[in-house]
């Protein structure tokens, strides 16, 4: 798996006192296009680190959150779909037999067994 944010060594901004920026490489950077973005810039490599850890960790359970989100939509909307195909059922069970709910509707199919 490509991670998606990297430590980079020194600064990329320029400036003489980081030792290392961390950047996002699936964001490209709105002035160098041709550049990833950068998150932030950091004294320390070993804190760096710790944030594009902490971010890759983040953003894959963001797709795994969203992965999940999608297949329970699914499952949703055809749970949806049984709901309507039962609820048509019944209401064509209730204008065969009658009814004035669905236990009397019950009642009236047992009658109709006997």
């Amino acid at each position: 798996m490509i991670e998606r944010y990297k430590v980079v060594e020194g600064s990329e901004s320029g400036h003489c006192c980081f030792e290392a920026t961390v950047v996002d490489t699936q964001t490209p950077n709105p002035s160098f296009r041709n550049e990833p973005d950068w998150v932030c810039e950091c004294f320390d490599m070993e804190i760096a680190q710790k944030i594009a850890d902490a971010l890759n960790a983040a953003h894959a359970d963001y797709q795994r959150l969203q992965a999940d989100c999608l297949e329970l939509t699914q499952a949703l909307a055809e749970s949806r779909a049984n709901d309507r195909q039962a609820m048509y059922y019944l209401s064509q069970v209730r204008e065969i037999v009658g009814g004035d709910d669905f236990p009397d509707m019950v009642e009236r199919c047992r009658e109709l067994m006997k």
